[in-house]
């Protein structure tokens, strides 16, 4: 009996493991089997992609801003605004720059003006005035020499007194007012008892003779009279005054003749590199006027699209901070970082999808 269970044992054995093998192995068997497909051979091309991640920018985008310190005095576009080239886009309060430009603007008419007056010829008027101003001075220095000799002649007539001439004059202009006046008052005398003696010209002649006798008596009592200390001073005086004033008019001569000879000469080249140069600063003076007042405006560099606005009207502008930025959307740029490995397989030319 245990040798027949053996035997059965054995035999389900076998037939478990032919089931086994039936129906699990040689179905997995066939599972993992290869399949292959042939094909003919061909010569082409082998492709290789590289995949990379980055950013797309625009071509051209600048951040504007004043590079002048002021009141925002207006504000002409917005965000997302289009603008053209050489568009006004914002502006300071350009009071003071405007003033200074047309400042510069006059300084320079009349540097300019000076010096065509400088490199001109001499106008015949004024050369004619130059002559008659050298004139009207030589004239002047012999009308002082005179005056001085005058002076001179007086101070010696009071140092030495009347002449014997002189006296002798005013004794016989003396004695015929004395007589005039004795002839008058015999007139007068003869009419003196009418009621309007007054009226009649022997009044009058009498009156006349008295002065005219009474002026003579004076004039021969101060030919015998000795010069003062006050007139010798008074005619020193008057000689010191005398000598101030030729000597003015001498100076006067020389100024005329040095302005005249000048005139004739044209001016002094150091005198016309100085007007030259002053043309020079007055036209730097007015582009540095016209630069400060482009620094107070902000204007499109290219077409484009405004992306931010900054700044509003009526406040402080910002050195260094943005006041607009302006886009341009017309191109843009790829930027990507391609790792190490797969650079050596990029080259110019090569085709790039999105």
């Amino acid at each position: 009996r245990f040798i027949i269970f053996l035997l059965v044992a054995a035999v389900v054995g076998a037939g478990g493991w032919f089931a086994y093998q039936r129906f699990v192995v040689e179905p997995q068997a066939a599972a993992q089997q290869p399949s292959y497909e042939t094909v003919a051979v061909e010569r082409g091309n082998i492709l290789s992609t590289v995949s990379a991640t980055g950013s797309i920018e625009p071509q051209a985008e600048v951040s504007l801003l004043f590079r002048g310190a002021g009141t925002v005095n207006s504000v002409l576009v917005s965000v997302g605004e289009a603008v053209k080239e050489g568009q006004l886009l914002a502006e300071l309060d350009t009071t003071d720059q405007t003033l200074a430009l047309a400042q510069a603007q006059v300084s320079q008419d009349i540097s300019a003006a000076q010096l065509k007056k400088l490199e001109a010829p001499p106008d015949p008027m004024d050369v004619a005035a130059a002559q008659a101003a050298v004139e009207v001075a030589q004239a002047g220095v012999s009308s002082a020499e005179a005056a001085l000799a005058s002076a001179q002649v007086s101070y010696q007539a009071l140092l030495s007194g009347p002449t014997a001439a002189q006296q002798t004059i005013n004794e016989s202009q003396l004695r015929q007012a004395e007589i005039a006046l004795n002839q008058a008052q015999q007139a007068y005398n003869k009419v003196k008892d009418q009621p309007d003696v007054g009226m009649y010209p022997q009044a009058a002649e009498l009156q006349q003779a008295t002065v005219n006798y009474e002026v003579a008596k004076a004039q021969v009592a101060k030919t015998e009279e000795t010069a003062t200390q006050a007139q010798l001073a008074q005619g020193l005086n008057q000689i010191a005054q005398a000598q101030s004033a030729l000597r003015q008019a001498q100076a006067q001569v020389v100024n005329a003749q040095n302005n005249l000879s000048d005139l004739l000469a044209g001016p002094k080249q150091e005198d016309i590199d100085i007007a030259r140069a002053q043309v020079r600063q007055a036209q730097l003076s007015q582009l540095q006027s016209e630069n400060s007042l482009a620094n107070s405006r902000i204007v499109a560099p290219f077409d484009g699209v405004v992306s931010q606005v900054n700044i509003k009207q009526g406040e402080q502008s910002a050195n260094g901070r943005p006041a607009i930025v302006l886009t341009d959307l017309n191109g843009f740029t790829l930027k990507v970082l391609v790792d190490e490995i797969d650079v050596r397989q990029v080259a110019v030319g090569q085709s790039v999808r999105l």
